[in-house]
């Protein structure tokens, strides 16, 4: 009876431990595909979001995207999204132009390992830019604009109306933050 005992719990315990190991298993992979609802390609993408709360996944590619409404998360990928600048003006001047625009609600906009042109646009937005020569801009709202990367001077941040709170490296060009 103590041998059957025995085997009992061990194929219990084994039954237990393999299901707990498919389970962690599907938790990892839970969300990978999904946290995108659209996603770009490797070549240079025109991407336009919904009316809806988007999660935007940009790869490869010089890159322009548009959340439009809806509190959208926008993530740029490898390549200049955007057109390129010469960083030499206020912040004020780049509005309009292209690049990674946010949209109408508050949205949180990161730019990739290049050079980026990153604008929130409407309502209370967290625009951060990556490596690179970035131009990032809150806009409209009250906003948080981060250009910190570890290399002066080659960033611009504007917060544009409202009270912003801007976080740079020193000599990069900050216009319209109050914080």
């Amino acid at each position: 009876m103590k041998r059957v005992r025995t085997i009992f719990v061990v194929v219990v315990t084994t039954a237990m431990v393999g299901a707990t190991g498919i389970l962690l298993f599907l938790a990892g992979t839970s969300g990978a595909a999904k946290d995108c609802t659209i996603t770009g390609t490797a070549a240079n993408d025109n991407i336009t979001g919904t009316t809806r709360d988007d999660v935007i996944c940009l790869r490869a590619g010089s890159d322009t995207a548009n959340g439009l409404e809806g509190d959208d998360v926008i993530r740029g990928g490898q390549g200049d999204d955007g057109p390129d600048f010469t960083i030499t003006a206020s912040p004020s001047n780049f509005g309009g132009v292209g690049g990674i625009l946010g949209g109408g609600g508050s949205d949180t906009i990161k730019g990739g390992a290049d050079d980026d042109n990153l604008q929130g646009e409407g309502q209370n937005d967290k625009v951060t830019g990556g490596q690179g020569d970035d131009i990032a801009l809150g806009n409209e709202g009250n906003d948080t604009v981060k250009t910190r990367d570890h290399v002066s001077g080659n960033d611009v941040a504007g917060g544009g109306a409202n009270t912003d709170r801007c976080v740079v490296d020193a000599s990069d060009l900050a216009d319209g933050c109050e914080r």
